[in-house]
């Protein structure tokens, strides 16, 4: 839980996710709008590349929850 923390607030530090309170919780998404802007085309193929590696879990849509 504390690994998944650090690396949620560095992606949100460095602009790559948004984050929403929601209740008592937070919405955490992908700012794939401004970094396909920024980055054409990145977003798409490091989604390729971990498809075509059998060692990774399956990428998709998913939800976690993490308590503030």
């Amino acid at each position: 839980k504390t690994n998944l923390s650090y690396h949620l607030a560095k992606l949100r530090e460095a602009g790559v996710t948004r984050s929403e309170a929601v209740g008592t919780s937070r919405l955490i998404t992908l700012r794939r709008d401004d970094l396909d802007k920024r980055f054409p085309g990145l977003l798409d193929s490091v989604i390729a590349a971990a498809d075509s590696d059998k060692d990774l879990p399956a990428v998709g849509v998913s939800e976690v929850e993490v308590s503030a």
